[in-house]
């Protein structure tokens, strides 16, 4: 019991702590302004100035763009074996092999202005428990300055994340250079993988687009055969009510035609009655004569 209650007394101390710190980043952001925060979460260093090139070899090289993860992966792995070799040989590594591990991990942005060629590569500062605060402040704050949608896909969120990502990267790589190295190799698995992600999410919107496209297109057949059918319906009513017009007309003709010769065969059949029985009466009379 009294290990929970130091172990509470532990917590709540860390908790205030950490609001302590908030509170002071809070107030040194606030008197710093927003328009002097850094555009990128990733830190970097002071541009340097180098040696002017001309403006053909300046535009090879133009803005760093995303890195090559194949020439990255094998820098980077050049590096680590060197990093592997240089901690056998002491267990403190060399500050010019971190160097290069950044610099493979994230290499120098180049620009040029007025004709000279500056130079920007990331910040080698260790990382405070105030900068990982800060680093935190700053992502919420520009997810909340940019608008950034909480789900469903969003370039500006990816964009932050995939920022303060590299800077936990920096952050790590200056204090354990294989650490860093493993959480580069995460960076770029998860990158493939949205990649991979996205190839998909892209092919299964041109197959929903083109299957809605031949539904709409299997619709519109369907509607044409559906008005040519209620048209060609309606034209055999029509002939159908023609044909039972005919027909009702036909049955009272034949009745008509049956009741008349039923009227003649009665009369001819009385006529013939009648004269049978004349023709008997005469028979009678000269049987009767003769005797």
């Amino acid at each position: 019991m009294n290990t929970l209650l130091a172990s509470a007394d532990t917590f709540a101390a860390l908790a205030d702590a950490v609001m302590s710190t908030k509170r002071h980043v809070a107030k040194i952001t606030e008197k710093v302004g927003p328009s002097s925060m850094p555009s990128s979460l990733l830190c970097y260093e002071a541009p340097k100035a180098q040696l002017s090139r001309s403006t053909s070899a300046t535009k090879t090289r133009g803005s760093r763009a995303a890195p090559d993860l194949a020439y990255t992966s094998a820098k980077v792995s050049e590096v680590h074996h060197d990093t592997e070799i240089q901690t056998s040989k002491s267990i403190v590594p060399d500050s010019s092999t971190i160097a290069e591990v950044l610099d493979a991990i994230f290499p120098p942005k180049s620009t040029e202005k007025n004709g000279t060629l500056y130079t920007q590569k990331v910040s080698r500062n260790p990382a405070t428990n105030l900068d990982v605060i800060a680093l935190q402040d700053r992502l919420d704050q520009g997810l909340q300055q940019r608008q950034a949608r909480e789900t469903g896909l969003c370039p500006i969120r990816s964009q932050l994340y995939t920022e303060a990502f590299d800077e936990i990267i920096r952050q790590t790589t200056l204090s354990n250079a294989d650490r860093g190295l493993m959480l580069l190799r995460v960076r770029n698995e998860i990158r493939m993988t949205i990649a991979s992600y996205q190839v998909i999410y892209e092919s299964a919107i041109a197959f929903g687009m083109r299957s809605a496209l031949q539904h709409e297109i299997h619709k519109r057949q369907l509607g044409q055969d559906i008005d040519v059918l209620e048209t060609e319906i309606a034209s055999l009513r029509e002939q159908m009510v023609a044909l039972t017009a005919q027909a009702e007309h036909l049955r009272s003709e034949g009745a008509a035609l049956r009741e008349q010769d039923l009227a003649q065969h009665t009369a001819d059949l009385e006529e013939l009655q009648r004269i049978q029985d004349t023709l008997l009466r005469d028979l009678e009379a000269n049987l009767a004569t003769k005797k």
